[in-house]
This record gives C-alpha cells, sequence and structure tokens, in this order.
C-alpha cells in the first residue's frame, strides 16, 4: 500500500492530529501501514519462568516449531511466523502462552506491575492486558479485572483460569459501580 493509497483511506483530521502528535516521525508512522502486520505471544512467567528458559525442552521446542523471535520492548513477548498457528497447540491449551498482538503488550509493560500491588483492569476481556499483569505480579497481590459486558467476562475468567492466575477476580460492573465499592483501594 503506498503512502498515498493510506492517505486516501485515512481521515485528513486523523493525519493531521498525527503530524501534532508525532511531528518528524509522522513520515515513519504513516509508513508502518505499509509493513506486514507482526504476530506476537508472550510466554506465562507463572507455568513457564523465564529463568528456566534455558534448560526447559518445551520453551526450546516452542522456539524453533514457531520461529519465534524475542519482542525488545517485552521480556515475555515473542514474535513469531505468521504461517503458524500457536492457538491449535497444547500448550496453548494449558496456559504455557498467550497470543497478543506485540502492540497491545505494551500497555502492561508501560504499567510495570509489581507482586504485592493492588490494580484495576478497568477494560479487560479478552484478557491480554490481565493475564500480563498478573504475570509481572507474581500471583502476589491483587488484581481486579473488570469487563462490563459479561459473555466478554466470561471469555476473560476462561483465560485468567487457563493461564492459572490466583490473584486475579474478574468483575462484571460499570465503573461507577466500582469506584462506589471500591474508593482510594487501588495502587493503580
Amino acid at each position: 500500500m503506498s503512502l498515498t493509497h493510506v492517505r486516501s483511506l485515512l481521515p485528513e483530521a486523523f493525519i493531521q492530529q498525527a503530524r501534532q502528535l508525532l511531528g518528524d516521525e509522522t513520515p515513519a508512522f504513516l509508513a508502518s501501514y505499509d509493513a506486514p502486520r507482526a504476530y506476537g505471544l508472550r510466554f506465562n512467567p507463572i507455568k513457564l519462568p523465564p529463568q528456566q528458559w534455558n534448560g526447559d525442552q518445551r520453551f526450546h521446542a516452542l522456539t524453533q516449531m514457531f520461529g519465534l523471535e524475542p519482542i525488545d520492548w517485552c521480556k515475555t513477548g515473542f514474535y513469531y511466523n505468521e504461517e503458524v498457528r500457536p492457538g491449535k497447540h497444547p500448550y496453548h491449551a494449558a496456559g504455557l502462552y498467550y497470543i497478543q498482538e506485540p502492540s497491545a503488550m505494551s500497555a502492561a509493560e508501560a504499567l510495570e506491575a509489581q507482586p504485592g500491588e493492588t490494580i484495576l483492569d478497568l477494560a479487560a476481556a479478552p484478557g491480554g492486558k490481565t493475564t500480563q499483569i498478573a504475570g509481572a505480579m507474581q500471583n502476589q497481590g491483587l488484581l481486579i479485572a473488570n469487563e462490563i459486558h459479561p459473555a466478554r467476562a466470561k471469555i476473560l475468567s476462561e483465560n485468567v483460569e487457563r493461564c492459572g492466575f490466583r490473584n486475579t477476580v474478574v468483575t462484571c460492573a460499570t465503573p461507577d459501580q466500582l469506584s462506589e465499592r471500591f474508593p482510594v483501594f487501588f495502587d493503580r
């Protein structure tokens, strides 16, 4: 897709706002629409801790099978080849890793969650941020993972359970209801 084609697809107001926010980086941002899509997964540090990766046969087998390459800014994140289907592997069903768009990993990385904290993920489904935050918390502290839509809250619960996080409580409430019940409660 050419830059001219990208410009024809994006609203002019969006491009102008990107220019204001990004300045000299705007052309690179617009050119990113031409780049191939990135595919990623994150290893669950509760079920497959990074300090054990070197000697873990499962980690090495998955690295070879999926052509994994580290994501520089996410210590548990890896890019995988487009042709492979890691969601069909039994280790995915067992919660050893979570499939997630690499850019979506940045929010939880920026949070820098710590063990023992009390954290609210207000719009948590399907569970990418939640499982990443819970992993960073090392099953210590309390993570409230909220999803306002009941069907999505069910999916969120299934992902939290599949990954084995014991410090995470899934709720299905409005932000107003949560702020009423938990005033000045969360660290983040």
